[in-house]
């Protein structure tokens, strides 16, 4: 193997474990978080500063700062105190598993079909507030999410859908009796 083929091997190995770096970096702390504010010990909703985790991550140190907060911009030169939260359990903070562990178990309240695993990407479930309203859940702040899970009802996809169009063109809508089947005898 030549010198140049050698050294182009070497830079491929260090330019392919910097990019995983920054990958895995991104992987893992992409996403809103709910944490609580140190000053205020109240939920804030916070948003880790990529960018920088991906340039610190590649000079060889991961340092966190944050991007955004629902508390700023008032309070956007705090000391990023609840970054120790994010650190200490990055992925059970996140909003999405927030929700997701709010779903695990839950059936639609609206046709009563298992809720089943949430796809981020796609058909997500909605949320069913006190006052009887369909939310989308990203339509909500995030740091209110808790408060109103804690009365809310899960709501299938396909439900929402349904109840959107019910609520959006209520002249294209013909409600009909559900009909009940007889039992089949055994």
């Amino acid at each position: 193997m030549t010198t140049i083929a050698f050294a182009v091997l070497i830079a491929t190995l260090v330019a392919a474990a910097l990019v995983f770096q920054v990958v895995r970096a991104w992987l893992q702390m992409r996403g809103t978080r709910l944490v609580t504010c140190p000053e205020t010990n109240a939920l804030a909703a916070v948003e880790v500063d990529l960018r920088h985790l991906a340039a610190t991550s590649v000079a060889g140190f991961r340092e966190l700062r944050l991007r955004d907060c629902s508390r700023w911009p008032e309070k956007q030169r705090c000391g990023q105190m609840c970054l120790g939260e994010i650190e200490e359990a990055p992925h059970d903070c996140l909003v999405r598993e927030v929700l997701r562990r709010w779903y695990e178990g839950k059936s639609c309240v609206l046709c009563g079909h298992a809720i089943g695993p949430i796809h981020w990407h796609d058909h997500q479930p909605a949320l069913k507030a006190a006052d009887d309203r369909i939310w989308e859940w990203d339509e909500i702040p995030a740091e209110h999410l808790p408060r109103l899970l804690t009365r809310a009802r899960a709501v299938c996809w396909n439900c929402m859908i349904a109840e959107g169009f019910r609520r959006d063109h209520p002249d294209l809508v013909v409600e009909r009796p559900r009909v009940r089947r007889p039992a089949h005898p055994h």
